[in-house]
C-alpha cells in the first residue's frame, strides 16, 4: 500500500499567513464588490452550466442513508443566453462562507465571485458531436475549486462533467437542499483514503454510464469519453479505466496511484501531469504504474508547477492579492494564473483532441517553444522526445483511426498528493 503523503507541512499554516495580510479586514463585513474569474480563451463566447443530483440504485450510501447520490455540473457552450439568463456564482453562499472561513479569509470573500456561465439547461443543436470529458476533483475540494477550467474547456466546445464526491468534498448541496459535509477525518491512513478511492471510482464510472440520460445527450460523442483528475481524483480517473468502461483516455494531474489500480493497465491512452518535485523519478507509485501499462502514457513535468497550480487556486491568490504573500509559491507555484491556465489547457485540449477526436498530437512529447516550462519523463527504451513525436504519434493516430469505425489553504484539502 503506498504510504500517504503530505504536501507540505508548511500548508497547515497558511490560514494564519492570510489572516497576517488580512487581519484588519477579517472581521469586517463581506467585500461589496462582485469579481468576475477571467473569461475563457476559446472561440466559444458563451458557456451553459446547469448541475444535477444523481442516485445510484445499485450502490448503498456508505457514510449515511439510502443510496449513494452524487452531485454533477456540466459546461457546454451555447449560442447565446436566453433573455433574462443569470450567471453562475462562482460559489454558494454556504460553500463560500465555508472555505472563506477555512482559509483564514475576510467574512464572505469567495462569494463576491462570480463565474462565467450561465444557467442554460443544455446546448443547442449547433453544438452536434461534442467530446465529453469527465472531472473528479482532489480529496476534499469541492467542485467549484476548478471552475476556469470548466469553463476553458466548454469554450473550444468540449462537454465537462465535474463530479462533487458527497462526503469527500468540503460540503456537497443536493438538489433537495440537503448537505453531505466531509467525513475525512484529519488523521488520515492508507486505509482510510483506499476507502474514498474506491468510491470515487464508482462515482466516475457510475456518472459515465449516466450520460446518455443527460438532456440533449444526442449531442455528445458517448462512445469517446475522457476523465481527469486532480490529485486523487487523478488516481480515480485511471481507476475508473481498468476493465469495461465507457471511458476512451484520461489525464491524472499530480496525483499519486493507489492500491491495485497501481498494479492494472488501463484500457485507453492515459496522460500524467506533475511538477518537479512530484514525478516518476520520485514517486514509485508512477514509475511502477507506468512500467505496468501496455498501452499509450506519457508523462510530463510543468517547470516553477506545485500541486495547487491544477486548480483555481492560481487564480484565487492573484485576484485577492495573495502572490507576494510568504508560502504562497510553496501551495501554488511561481506560474501566474493566467499563464497556468493557458498551459494547461492547451495539454488537456491537445490530448484529448488526439485520443478522442484522432488529432494529431501539436504539443504532447516534444519540446515547444511556446511552453518552455514543459518537460517529459521518459521510461527506460522510451523514444526520444522528438522521435516519439514523428513516429509513435502517427502510428497511434492511424490505430485510433481503425477503432474509431467501432488549499484548502491550511487542513485537509491540501494535504493529500493523493
Amino acid at each position: 500500500m503506498v504510504r500517504l503523503t503530505s504536501v507540505l507541512v508548511l500548508l497547515s499554516s497558511i490560514p494564519l499567513i492570510l489572516s497576517a495580510s488580512t487581519s484588519s479586514a477579517s472581521s469586517g463585513p463581506a467585500p461589496p464588490i462582485s469579481t468576475q474569474i477571467p473569461r475563457p480563451t476559446g472561440p466559444e463566447r458563451y458557456i451553459g452550466t446547469t448541475s444535477i443530483t444523481l442516485t445510484d440504485p445499485s450502490r448503498p450510501e456508505q457514510f449515511g442513508i439510502g443510496n449513494r447520490r452524487v452531485v454533477v455540473q456540466a459546461y457546454y457552450p451555447i449560442s447565446q443566453p436566453r433573455s433574462g439568463s443569470k450567471i453562475e456564482p462562482y460559489l454558494s453562499p454556504l460553500i463560500g462562507g465555508l472555505l472563506s472561513a477555512q482559509y483564514g479569509l475576510p467574512n464572505g470573500t469567495l462569494n463576491t465571485f462570480r463565474t462565467n456561465s450561465y444557467y442554460e439547461r443544455s446546448p443547442g443543436p449547433k453544438f452536434r458531436g461534442m467530446y465529453p470529458i469527465i472531472f473528479s476533483t482532489g480529496m476534499s475540494v469541492p467542485r467549484h475549486i476548478y471552475t476556469t477550467m470548466y469553463e476553458e474547456l466548454a469554450s473550444y466546445g468540449y462537454c465537462v462533467f465535474s463530479v462533487d464526491h458527497p462526503y469527500d468534498a468540503a460540503a456537497v448541496e443536493f438538489s433537495d437542499g440537503t448537505v453531505a459535509y466531509s467525513r475525512v477525518p484529519t488523521n488520515l491512513t492508507d486505509e482510510i483514503t483506499e476507502k474514498f478511492f474506491q468510491i470515487r471510482i464508482k462515482d466516475v464510472r457510475f456518472v459515465a454510464d449516466q450520460l446518455e440520460n443527460f438532456r440533449r445527450s444526442k449531442l455528445m460523442r458517448l462512445d469517446q469519453i475522457g476523465a481527469f483528475g486532480h490529485s486523487l481524483g487523478g488516481a480515480s480517473a485511471a481507476g475508473a479505466m481498468i476493465g469495461r468502461t465507457r471511458i476512451k483516455a484520461g489525464i491524472n494531474m499530480d496525483g499519486g496511484i493507489w492500491g491495485e489500480v497501481g498494479k492494472s493497465d488501463v484500457s485507453g491512452s492515459f496522460l500524467l501531469m506533475g511538477t518537479p518535485d512530484h514525478n516518476s523519478t520520485v514517486d514509485t507509485t508512477w514509475k511502477s504504474w507506468r512500467n505496468t501499462q501496455d498501452g499509450w502514457n506519457k508523462e510530463m513535468t510543468v517547470k516553477g508547477a506545485k500541486h495547487g497550480l491544477f486548480s483555481d487556486y492560481p487564480t484565487i491568490v492573484d485576484m485577492l492579492g495573495f502572490r507576494e504573500v510568504p508560502g504562497i509559491e510553496e501551495l501554488v507555484g511561481t506560474m501566474k494564473g493566467d499563464r497556468a491556465r493557458k498551459l494547461l489547457s492547451a495539454y488537456i485540449r491537445d490530448f484529448f483532441g488526439w485520443s478522442l477526436k484522432g488529432d494529431k498530437l501539436k504539443l504532447i512529447n516534444k519540446k515547444n517553444g511556446q511552453y518552455p516550462e514543459v518537460e517529459y519523463v521518459e521510461r527506460a527504451g522510451e523514444k526520444s522526445e522528438v522521435e516519439a513525436q514523428d513516429s509513435e504519434a502517427e502510428q497511434v493516430e492511424s490505430e485510433y483511426t481503425e477503432s474509431d469505425a467501432g488549499a484548502n489553504f491550511g487542513g485537509v484539502i491540501w494535504k493529500l498528493r493523493a
